[in-house]
């Protein structure tokens, strides 16, 4: 967290990895805390909520300086949330004009989905590769 939303220089796969594992188990114990709280039957959950939104900007940061070890721009992380604005733009768009165009919204939901794994895959790819050894573009 000393680097809570450094978004320049180069993050190690052990530290994207650690970092990954923690937001992991953060969200399972606001979960957990959620419940006891709450209740299960109760669709209410502000404390995940909450961490959610507090580790969404360092995740972020860890992300990009990871891809900037693989002397890839972190702008590979922005392409993805781009698209999924675009995505849910694109949908909403198609359901207030026709909302009966079901066909079309679960043909679209389709390739885009499909296209937004292989997006994924490419990242985790990249997230899993070894760092270029000594200086690079980024640091």
């Amino acid at each position: 967290f000393n680097k809570y939303v450094t978004f320049s220089g180069r993050a190690s796969r052990s530290e994207y990895w650690y970092f990954f594992l923690f937001c992991i188990l953060a969200g399972l114990a606001t979960a957990v805390v959620d419940m006891v709280i709450f209740g299960v039957e109760n669709e209410l959950s502000p404390v995940n909520a909450l961490t959610s939104l507090a580790l969404f900007l360092p995740s972020l940061a860890v992300a990009v300086r990871r891809l900037h070890d693989t002397n890839r721009s972190g702008w590979w992380i922005g392409g993805f949330w781009l698209g999924l604005l675009v995505f849910a733009v694109v949908i909403g768009m198609i359901a207030a004009a026709n909302p009966y165009a079901d066909d079309a919204i679960g043909g679209l939901f389709a390739v885009l989905g499909i296209v937004f794994l292989v997006y994924s895959i490419a990242l985790l790819v990249f997230f899993c590769q070894r760092g270029n050894p000594g200086q690079n573009r980024f640091g």
